[in-house]
């Protein structure tokens, strides 16, 4: 799915067409290996091998990271069409976006609230695009992922700069009436995404 852009140029006006970007050889049969053998396994297996897949999109990374083409961060708050957003720009062959990547990180901890080194945590995440621009999503309300990371917003901004976070997304959804609706409908019926 390509995105194309009418005279306009204004966010409303973005159209979807049916051919897809062109992806790097390599990575495309990288994630048709990765998926074939994915749904080969016991689910109990899957788990362990994303990790092991990851570790090595770390490890090969690092060599092409420091060209890498940027850093973006993204705050939102829940059911404003972040994973939508999030999913589109993953599309691209020069982005490569980790969604909610803290709260990942604490679902693999046990969902346990200790402190961790946030600084640390998000270089070696950002190894994982080498090349490509790297970006992660945040939801920005107090006891959602700020809790997980024992800091306020003003000191997580500072040590997001300070490891070379340049670009910053802020997205809101206007209409609170039909968020509280996305809301209420997506939890009564596992729907992920703004509706």
């Amino acid at each position: 799915m390509a995105i194309a852009y009418s005279n306009h140029k204004t966010f409303l006006d973005i159209k979807t067409t049916e051919k897809k970007p062109e992806l790097n050889y390599s990575t495309k049969n990288m994630r048709t290996f990765r998926n074939t053998i994915s749904s080969k396994l016991p689910d109990d297996w899957v788990r362990s091998m994303r990790r092991l897949a990851r570790t090595y999109d770390q490890a090969t990374g690092w060599l092409t990271s420091p060209w890498r083409l940027g850093s973006v961060a993204m705050f939102h708050v829940e059911r404003c069409g972040s994973t939508v957003l999030g999913n589109l720009l993953n599309q691209h062959p020069k982005i490569c976006w980790d969604n909610e990547i803290v709260l990942k990180h604490y679902i693999n901890q046990n969902c346990d609230l200790k402190p961790f080194d946030t600084k640390k945590f998000f270089r070696r995440q950002m190894l994982v695009a080498g090349r490509r621009f790297y970006g992660f999503e945040i939801k920005i309300h107090k006891k959602q992922q700020l809790a997980i990371w024992h800091k306020t917003h003003s000191e997580l901004l500072e040590e997001l700069i300070e490891i070379g976070i340049n670009k910053f997304i802020i997205l809101e959804r206007k209409n609170y009436l039909r968020r509280m609706i996305s809301q209420i409908v997506g939890s009564q019926t596992s729907i992920r995404g703004a509706i």
